[in-house]
Order: C-alpha cells, then structure tokens, then sequence
C-alpha cells in the first residue's frame, strides 16, 4: 500500500519538477549554458512597429475569384 502511494506521488511531482526546472534555472543559475563558440553573431530581433502591420482578415472584396470557381 505505502508503495502504491509513493509511486502515485513520485510520478507527478517529478514530471512537474522536469517542465519547471528551465524556469528555476532561468533564475538562480543552477546549470551553466554551454558557451557559444560558433564564429558567428547572433542575429538582432526585428523591431516591431504595430503601424506596420496588415489587415487581418483580408479585405473579401478585393480577394478576385477565378471564374471556374463561381459556379
């Protein structure tokens, strides 16, 4: 019975423990990253400017149909 219910509690607290453990580490540095040592930099994320951005969904006015697909 006592083992039943170890394996019952164990099972889920070290699956929550694998998913959490990124953002533990993320915080108090437990596990170093590995160093870079490509010969290249890392690429600058994109600005983004919400005036730039398209309408969405696109107008249907102005989607053209092919006439074999009106019929």
């Amino acid at each position: 019975m006592v083992h039943i219910r170890f394996r019952v509690l164990l099972i889920p607290n070290v699956f929550i423990g694998l998913i959490a453990f990124p953002f533990v580490n993320q915080k108090l540095t437990l596990v170093k990253d590995i160093e870079n040592t490509e010969n290249r930099q890392a690429v600058a994320k994109p600005d983004f400017d919400i005036h730039h951005l398209d309408a969405f969904p696109p107008n249907p006015t102005k989607i053209k149909l092919n006439s074999r697909s009106q019929a």
